[in-house]
C-alpha cells in the first residue's frame, strides 16, 4: 500500500509537468486523517525525498507514526518534532507523511488583508469571499499562501508516544501546543472541496493551515491565528 500510494504521487508529478492543456493549479493527497483515525494506521503514505525542491510545490501533513509536523514552502520542506519534551525544527529534512495534501500554482494573485481576522474560521470565510471574487471555484480543492504579520498565532505539534489505540483523546494529549507573538510568518494552507472536507482538514473546515517563521525555523500546525493589517493572502490565478 505504502508503494502504491508514492508511485501514484510520483505519477501524478510527472502528469502535471508542463503542458498546453494543463490546469494552472492542483492540489492532491496522499493517505487522510481519516483513514489514519478509523483503521489506525500511522504508516507512511508519502516520501518527501521525491517532493523535496520541487519548486512551487506547497504541502503539509504530519510525520509518519505522527511524530511531528511537515510543512514544505516553495519545495523547501521545514519540520517541527519533539526531542527531550522540547520543540526542535529543522530545514530540508528527508521523512515520510501518514498523510499529505500538496499542490502548486502556476501564478498567485495578491490579496491584501484591510482589516484584523481572527480565528479560523473568519479566515475561512475571508478566502472563501476572496476565492470568489477572484474567479475560483471554491468547490474545486487548491493550494494558497500567507505572508502574514500576526499579533499571536497558536500551534501544535503532534508527538504520538506509546503503543496501544490511538483514540481522539489520545490524539488530543498527543498534541505538544506552542505559541508565537508579534512575528512575521509564511502561512502554507490548502482549501479541500466539500468531498475532501474531512480527509486532509478537520471535520466541518475546509482549510488547513501550517506556518514557517523563517528566522527561527519554527514551523507546526495553526490552531489560532489573528492576521493584522498589511498580511497578504496568495491564491492561484486562474
Amino acid at each position: 500500500m505504502q508503494r502504491l500510494f508514492i508511485l501514484l504521487l510520483i505519477a501524478h508529478l510527472i502528469a502535471c509537468s508542463p503542458s498546453n492543456n494543463k490546469e494552472s493549479s492542483w492540489l492532491k493527497y496522499a493517505g487522510g486523517r481519516d483513514i489514519m483515525m478509523q483503521e489506525q494506521d500511522f504508516s507512511a503514505k508519502a516520501d518527501l525525498d521525491s517532493l523535496k525542491d520541487k519548486k512551487g510545490l506547497m504541502a503539509l501533513g504530519p510525520i509518519e507514526d505522527l511524530k511531528g509536523e511537515i510543512t514544505i514552502f516553495d519545495g523547501t520542506v521545514y519540520t517541527g518534532t519533539i526531542e527531550n519534551n522540547q520543540a526542535v525544527y529543522r530545514k530540508d529534512s528527508v521523512v515520510k507523511a501518514v498523510f499529505l495534501a500538496y499542490g502548486s500554482a502556476d501564478l498567485y494573485s495578491a490579496v491584501q488583508v484591510e482589516e484584523p481576522i481572527k480565528g479560523l474560521k473568519k479566515i475561512e470565510d475571508f478566502i472563501r469571499k476572496k476565492a470568489i471574487e477572484n474567479g475560483l471555484d471554491h468547490e474545486k480543492s487548491f493550494p494558497f499562501y500567507m505572508e502574514a504579520q500576526i499579533e499571536d498565532l497558536d500551534y501544535h505539534i503532534m508527538f504520538k508516544e506509546g503503543a496501544g489505540m490511538h483514540g481522539h483523546q489520545a490524539h488530543k494529549k498527543a498534541k505538544r501546543k506552542f505559541k508565537l507573538d508579534n512575528s512575521n510568518v509564511k502561512i502554507v494552507g490548502v482549501w479541500a472541496n466539500s468531498q475532501e472536507e474531512g480527509i486532509y482538514t478537520h471535520n466541518g473546515s475546509r482549510i488547513h493551515l501550517h506556518f514557517i517563521n523563517e528566522e527561527t525555523l519554527a514551523s507546526g500546525h495553526i490552531d489560532d491565528v489573528q492576521l493584522l493589517v498589511g498580511s497578504k493572502l496568495f491564491l492561484p490565478q486562474n
